[in-house]
């Protein structure tokens, strides 16, 4: 027997076009890349202030962190895009923030 199937929960589904599904998919791959990037740039960095002995403003030490910073702002970036390619609309960035289970790649 063939169950009616509950529409509510495609109402808020927009319709998508092949290019926003390659967007996302492309987005998504990027975010989490960036993402794993940004954790094992920031353990490194860690690493590098415990050999040091805690010289955090050393050359090495602050060039780990900057590149920590950079993979983390392209991780909200191609997050950010790959939740607008989702949802098919232009929402704000703070929208995008506000809500932590926003931030991985879907």
């Amino acid at each position: 027997m063939i169950h009616p199937v509950d529409q509510t929960a495609f109402e808020d589904q927009p319709v998508r076009s092949l290019q926003m599904v390659a967007i996302q998919k492309r987005t998504r791959t990027l975010g989490r890349l960036y993402g794993t990037l940004c954790l094992l740039a920031s353990l490194w960095w860690v690493v590098l202030i415990m050999w040091s002995g805690g010289a955090a403003f050393s050359a090495s030490c602050v060039e780990a962190l900057a590149c920590a910073v950079v993979l983390g702002s392209q991780f909200i970036t191609q997050g950010f895009s790959n939740w607008q390619a989702r949802t098919g609309r232009a929402g704000k960035l703070s929208e995008y923030l506000s809500d932590g289970r926003l931030l991985w790649p879907r």
